[in-house]
């Protein structure tokens, strides 16, 4: 794995939830990049609609900081899904 996708250090889920609570739809955007980490399988499912119910509606099990300066969020999903 590139250095620069690991994580540095894990932050706190309530914290990042007040930091994201203020934004809505419009301002994620979706690029292809967006898809890279999902399966291909998951990439039929989701839309980039979806993907941003998620982030807004869902409450993540885990968030970090990557060393890029990304944040990697990992949602509970149902298997069924993937």
């Amino acid at each position: 794995m590139i250095r620069g996708h690991r994580i540095k250090e894990l932050l706190d889920v309530q914290e990042f939830i007040e930091k994201i609570k203020y934004y809505n739809k419009k301002d994620i955007t979706c690029s292809p990049h967006t898809f890279f980490r999902l399966s291909e399988k998951q990439r039929l499912i989701f839309s980039c609609e979806d993907l941003r119910n998620i982030i807004l509606d869902k409450v993540p099990v885990q968030v970090g900081l990557q060393y890029n300066g990304n944040y990697a969020i990992t949602y509970k999903h149902k298997k069924s899904f993937v």
